[in-house]
């Protein structure tokens, strides 16, 4: 199974829906600040959620058989960061880590982490 952060973003989703359409099974996680749950068209499962969480994405990877990863989810705004760098901060880096840390932890063996920011 692939876990796509961030896929129901604009660059998210069109990894989904390519990996979707090769037949791979694709989970998504997002809190949909900026994405769209219409955005996904295969009827892949959903989970909302924020990559900060630790609990929650530990419970995530305990509870689906995750073997890649591509963290697409971040905040990208250049002209909003400089007004919020704090929250910039918290989901781009230690989102990031939190993810990270939760896929390593749990035996994901290939972590790919794309940014359009």
């Amino acid at each position: 199974m692939i876990l796509i952060t961030g896929g129901c973003g604009y660059i998210g989703s069109h990894i989904v829906k390519l990996l979707s359409e090769a037949g791979e099974q694709v989970i998504v996680y997002d809190n949909l600040s900026q994405g769209h749950k219409s955005a996904l068209l295969h009827n892949e499962e959903l989970v909302v959620g924020d990559i900060c969480d630790p609990v929650a994405l530990k419970y995530l990877f305990e509870t689906h058989d995750i073997e890649i990863v591509i963290h697409m989810a971040a905040l990208v705004n250049a002209a909003e960061s400089v007004g919020k760098s704090d929250e910039y901060e918290r989901v781009n880096d230690l989102g990031s880590r939190r993810v990270w840390e939760a896929a390593t932890t749990s035996g994901v063996k290939i972590f790919l982490y794309a940014s359009s920011a």
